[in-house]
């Protein structure tokens, strides 16, 4: 089946958020060695990580958003990579969020007023969204991989969106928590 330039422009997209995801880890160590003189710490990491998993959210929305555009396009092999990207992204980022949060514990919200209550009101939609698309993407992710697209197609229809919201309002409390309201007891 030959590429058209459509689906090659696709590829380009997953490979730049992958490229990115990666590249933005290397970019803050490589700083951090450089500013401190020395190797990586633990600490260093804990600093690092939120940033590290924005980057990887973003490139999952890119994937997404790709495979979604693929698919309603017609293009199912398109479709497929930016998928399996989008789920090899999702692996990446539970590594990473999992290490980050053993370690480091909650980031802290430093918000007052009105801000506060709308900044925890996206925070819990956005647990509640991810703990419904934790066992929801891999089934459909399965169904797809087995052969069973219609099963694949009613589960996909709610299982992308969920996601979707998951990794957009993953990257607004991110900017919220650490960039905007960031808790100043602890901000550097």
């Amino acid at each position: 089946m030959p590429t058209y330039g459509r689906e090659k422009s696709i590829h380009l997209w997953i490979a730049l958020a992958a490229f990115a995801a990666l590249s933005g880890f290397m970019y803050v160590s490589i700083v951090y060695k450089i500013i401190n003189h020395d190797s990586l710490t633990l600490m260093d990491l804990k600093e690092v990580l939120p940033h590290v998993l924005a980057v990887i959210n973003v490139a999952t929305i890119a994937a997404l958003a790709s495979g979604y555009v693929a698919i309603r396009s017609g293009r199912r092999g398109a479709h497929r990579k930016c998928m399996l990207v989008a789920v090899a992204l999702g692996a990446v980022f539970m590594v990473f969020y999992l290490a980050y949060h053993f370690g480091a514990g909650l980031a802290k919200f430093g918000g007052y007023g009105i801000i506060r209550p709308i900044y925890f009101s996206i925070l819990i939609m956005h647990i509640v969204a991810a703990t419904v698309a934790a066992p929801l993407v891999p089934v459909a992710v399965y169904r797809a991989l087995s052969g069973q697209l219609e099963a694949h197609r009613r589960l996909a229809f709610w299982a992308w969106r969920i996601w979707m919201f998951v990794a957009v309002s993953g990257v607004v409390v991110y900017v919220m928590t650490i960039h905007v309201w960031p808790d100043k007891a602890i901000a550097p």
